[in-house]
């Protein structure tokens, strides 16, 4: 997995993705599978990721993520598997 990230690293800096803007794209990614994987259980899915439940609600707004693009990704899944 680590090849992987450093492998996805290069493509960035490769297409002058800035730092601030992976590092922000990358969390946005990670909450959102968190919260996939918990099925939309915003506690689940902080404790999975390893973040205090109010840590990950700030980060969740920040990024400026709604119940409903959880929802709307799980119905996806739902219908394709």
């Amino acid at each position: 997995m680590k090849k992987q990230l450093e492998g996805l690293v290069r493509q960035m800096i490769d297409k002058g993705l800035f730092f601030d803007e992976a590092t922000k794209e990358f969390e946005k990614t990670f909450i959102m599978a968190g919260l996939e994987k918990a099925e939309g259980n915003r506690t689940k899915a902080a404790k999975m990721i390893g973040l205090h439940r109010n840590t990950f609600r700030n980060k969740f707004l920040s990024h400026g993520l709604s119940a409903s693009q959880i929802n709307s990704k799980r119905n996806k899944n739902r219908l394709t598997h």
